[in-house]
């Protein structure tokens, strides 16, 4: 009887970005559940920050799914700021989120 191999994940590494800043179409339609799957099933996410991150409620939606996969220490996160520093972050995403009712919490 043949030993098998254990099935490695399709997906080893998540990539979370703005595309339209780094030059890559987002995938505009896909359902936000398929794009869950492939989180859960990588070992690595990289999320890359950039100026116009704050505002794609896509990439906050899957950052939300990222940081549950962390918590639950199934996934390993590396931030990458990209021409943007760590501390611009939060007056980013109350630019882009502060005029709403209620505003937003960062944590």
């Amino acid at each position: 009887m043949a030993v098998q191999e254990p099935l490695v994940p399709q997906h080893q590494v998540f990539l979370n970005f703005r595309g339209e800043e780094l030059h890559k179409d987002e995938m505009r339609g896909e359902d936000l559940t398929v794009l869950f799957r492939r989180i859960e099933e990588s070992k690595i996410a990289l999320v890359v920050f950039s100026k116009r991150y704050m505002e794609s409620k896509w990439c906050l939606n899957e950052l939300v799914k990222i940081k549950e996969c962390v918590d639950k220490k199934t996934l390993v996160a590396f931030p990458i700021f990209f021409k943007v520093k760590p501390s611009e972050l939060k007056d980013l995403l109350y630019e882009a989120y502060g005029g709403m009712e209620g505003g937003v919490e960062v944590y």
